[in-house]
C-alpha cells in the first residue's frame, strides 16, 4: 500500500483526474474504485489529520467555587463531517492557590455535555500539575462544533486555574483519524 503525504487537495484532484482518464482505471480498476469512492477521496483528502486546536500561552480564568466554569481553553468552532472519526486530546497544567486543592476538570462540547474528565490534586502553589484527556467519536452529522475544558474547585479554598506560558502551553487538539 502506498502512503500519500505532502499533497494538497488541488494536487490530489489533479492525480485523481489523471487516473480517471487512464484506461487501467476504466477497465481493470473501475469495479474497485467507483466514482463515489474517487469523489469521497477527493473531497476529504484535505480533512485527514490535524483539524483544529486551541492553545493557551497565559494563565486561564481563576475558578473559586464548585460550580463548573470554562477555563478559557477551547477549540473554537470547526466543522466535522458525518461518518468520520475524530480524536480530541487535552493537556493542561492545573495550579491551586492553596496546597492540596482538588480540581475537577471536564472536556465538554458547547452544550456542556461531559465527554472526558479528570481530578487533579494541586500538591503545591508554585508548579502546575499536568493532566491529560482523550476522547474519540464518530460524527453523527456534518456540523459546526466547539469543544472546551471546564473546571471546578471541589476540595479546598482559594482557587484553581489552568497555568500556561509561551514555553508550556495548555493545548486542546482535534485530529481526523478516519
Amino acid at each position: 500500500m502506498t502512503t500519500i503525504q505532502g499533497y494538497t487537495k488541488a494536487g490530489m484532484d489533479a492525480i485523481i483526474a489523471t487516473l480517471a482518464t487512464q484506461s487501467a482505471l476504466t477497465s481493470g480498476l473501475a469495479g474497485k474504485a467507483d466514482a463515489s469512492t474517487v469523489t469521497s477521496l477527493s473531497t476529504n483528502v484535505d480533512r485527514m489529520g490535524y483539524i483544529a486546536s486551541g492553545v493557551m500561552t497565559s494563565d486561564g480564568t481563576a475558578i473559586t467555587s464548585s460550580t463548573e466554569t470554562d477555563t478559557g481553553l477551547t477549540t473554537g468552532s470547526f466543522n466535522v463531517i458525518s461518518g468520520r472519526r475524530y480524536k480530541i486530546e487535552v493537556f493542561a497544567n492545573i495550579l491551586g492557590s492553596v496546597a492540596n486543592n482538588i480540581a475537577a476538570l471536564r472536556l465538554t462540547n458547547s452544550s456542556n455535555t461531559v465527554l472526558a474528565q479528570s481530578a487533579v490534586t494541586c500538591t503545591n502553589t508554585t508548579y502546575g500539575i499536568g493532566t491529560s484527556m482523550l476522547y474519540t467519536f464518530v460524527a453523527g452529522s456534518s456540523a459546526s462544533v466547539t469543544y472546551k475544558l471546564r473546571g471546578a474547585l471541589v476540595v479546598g479554598s482559594g482557587n484553581i486555574k489552568v497555568t500556561a506560558g509561551p514555553t508550556y502551553p495548555a493545548t486542546i487538539l482535534v485530529t481526523d483519524i478516519t
